[in-house]
């Protein structure tokens, strides 16, 4: 018993504790980052794999510790190579990521914030009724340079008519994403092209268009609204979260909360 606590004492010492928390919360923001993705069940096995290092160690499996030691060598860089697009899409989560917990918003005009939603909403019920496709990219903190230059400059002031004109169906530039900038009422470009999303929980009636805009959404924190060309129904996405046939008003509270509320502390 005495050797225990001896074993316990040596171990567990402030530093150790520190280290614990920090594997811990690393751990767990791994999670976050790969959850949804084909990686996570790999995760989930490397980890319970990892756990026979300390467990090995304690009982004196010396050649279990061994081959665990110098099997992980080799894994990860397995998983480096096999899961190379969800790695890149979990670093450039990170990248974006506010880590400081700061805002990095410039100062914006609530009011026209406000009024570009309105916009919105009003161009977004046009298309809906019309049953015009359309797919509007909410740009937020995270910058859109690369794919804004997969389309068109616009930088023209947001109105119902030219949202569409831009998507009417035998326009050149109907078949991409427009990028809108909520703090400048503007559309900085059309005919974008947006990467697709790798989720296999997509339903099949879904076509390419919620298949782009769910795939921006993995990649920054921007906002996108889907309308289907075939059924005028209005969905919308946002950090990976997909919402389908939603309504003018729930869209408006999303936009909201998105856009306003977090400068005004206020609840929608």
């Amino acid at each position: 018993m005495n050797e225990l606590q001896l074993f316990f004492q040596s171990r567990f010492t402030l530093l150790s504790i520190i280290e614990v928390f920090i594997l811990t919360f690393i751990i767990y923001q791994i999670f976050k980052l790969v959850s949804g993705t084909q990686a996570e069940k790999v995760i989930r096995g490397l980890i319970l794999i990892l756990l026979l290092v300390p467990i090995s160690e304690f009982f004196g499996l010396t050649t279990l510790n061994f081959l665990i030691r110098n099997i992980f060598t080799w894994i990860f860089l397995l998983i480096i190579i096999v899961f190379q697009p969800e790695l890149r899409t979990a670093l450039e989560r990170i990248g974006n990521s506010n880590i400081t917990g700061l805002s990095l918003r410039r100062n914006r005009n609530i009011n026209q914030v406000e009024e570009t939603i309105n916009i919105l909403i009003e161009s977004v019920e046009i298309l809906s009724t019309t049953k015009t496709g359309a797919l509007i990219v909410c740009e937020q903190k995270t910058g859109l340079k690369n794919i804004e230059a997969s389309g068109t400059v616009i930088n023209a002031k947001i109105t119902p008519q030219l949202i569409s004109n831009i998507f009417y169906n035998k326009a050149p530039l109907h078949d991409g994403a427009i990028i809108v900038s909520m703090e400048e009422s503007i559309i900085k470009a059309a005919g974008c092209v947006l990467p697709l999303t790798r989720r296999k929980d997509i339903p099949d009636q879904l076509g390419m268009r919620h298949r782009a805009g769910i795939g921006i959404s993995e990649h920054s924190d921007a906002l996108t609204i889907i309308v289907s060309e075939e059924t005028g129904n209005i969905s919308y996405s946002q950090n990976s979260e997909f919402k389908n046939d939603v309504s003018l008003e729930d869209l408006k509270i999303k936009l909201l909360n998105t856009f306003v509320e977090p400068l005004t502390n206020r609840k929608y």
